[in-house]
């Protein structure tokens, strides 16, 4: 780590969060609100699999932070009400994936502090399957522990060129399969390796999503709101206008079946997405859409996206906090 990197994080962050220096940076901001977006919570650190996951020592931490600092409203609050108090900026948690461990680690803590938050679950979650995942965690797994052995899944699908001329990896490349192609690489793969059997050597509560019965527990807290992350975790902008209208519309019907709730937002995985996806998820039914910005090919001023700030778990509390109070600037709502 760059020796800049390491005051940054020992000495000018937790100096700005003690002396409420870091408040300058929102309170700057003409912006009131910010949502901010988590992916799971496990109780022990893991990010030796994916920095997607924080610990729940970590998410504590921040709960108590958010609430001492910002008011902490439901998407719904921060997107229809005007601030009740001008003198404090607006918060508003998401999760997006649908992780068993967002009901068994997240929740709990969630209802001790009485914050309001929003999941977007993604459809798969309602199939009945005992051991169920999302394929970015496969690939993910497959990126760590089986990347040698896959060479000639490469050569067959032609991707070995693919790796050696581009600056991405593996798991870059390969989330961003069509349906067709994730569905021949999912072919190829069974031929040499039972998936399955080789996410359950694999700690469950990295990758284990919740079921039918788990979500409907979730979604009947007092804290919880509801929303689409699409079905199988396609990204929007890379598959055809038939599969995204698929994804859009079978999410959301399951959701409602699964919870007895109306799904009116939705989050693009990977915060991927096209004008014409926006239109589909109005056609949908979708009120609101919402997406990250780690891609500069999608603006952060479209109008009809509301943009989230992603939380790391790669970094320290104080220096997430530091970021979230800068957030405001760029990435916050009016």
């Amino acid at each position: 780590m760059k020796l800049s990197k390491v005051i940054a994080r020992n000495v000018i962050f937790p100096l700005t969060a003690f002396t409420g220096l870091n408040r300058i940076l929102s309170n700057s901001s003409v912006n009131n609100g910010l949502v901010i977006m988590y992916h799971g919570i496990t109780k022990k650190n893991t990010n030796w699999f994916s920095p997607r996951h924080l610990s729940e020592e970590q998410f504590e931490e921040h709960l108590r932070y958010l609430k001492h600092n910002f008011d902490c409203v439901s998407l719904t609050e921060l997107i229809h009400s005007a601030p009740k108090n001008k003198n404090r900026k607006q918060i508003a948690l998401t999760f997006d994936d649908g992780y068993l461990n967002n009901l068994t680690v997240a929740l709990p803590l969630i209802e001790k502090y009485q914050i309001p938050v929003t999941f977007f679950i993604s459809g798969i979650c309602t199939e009945e399957k005992p051991i169920n995942y999302l394929f970015p965690d496969l690939l993910q797994a497959l990126e760590r522990l089986k990347l040698k052995e896959l060479k000639w899944v490469f050569d067959e699908m032609k991707l070995s060129d693919e790796l050696k001329s581009s600056q991405l990896d593996f798991y870059s490349i390969a989330k961003k399969f069509t349906k067709a192609e994730r569905l021949r690489f999912e072919q190829l793969l069974k031929t040499q390796l039972d998936s399955d059997e080789f996410m359950q050597s694999i700690d469950s509560e990295i990758w284990q999503l919740l079921s039918s019965e788990s979500l409907k527990k979730l979604a009947e807290s007092e804290f919880v709101t509801i929303g689409s992350h699409g079905y199988s975790h396609y990204l929007f902008g890379e598959v055809s206008e038939k599969d995204c209208i698929e994804e859009l519309s079978s999410s959301k019907q399951v959701l409602e079946k699964c919870t007895g709730k109306r799904i009116h937002y939705v989050a693009y995985p990977d915060g991927n997405y096209t004008d014409k996806v926006i239109d589909l998820a109005k056609n949908v039914g979708y009120t609101h859409q919402f997406a990250v910005y780690s891609n500069p090919d999608f603006p952060v001023n479209q109008k009809d996206i509301i943009s989230r700030h992603v939380v790391s778990s790669t970094t320290t509390s104080k220096s997430c906090m530091f970021f979230i109070h800068s957030a405001f600037k760029k990435t916050g709502i009016p």
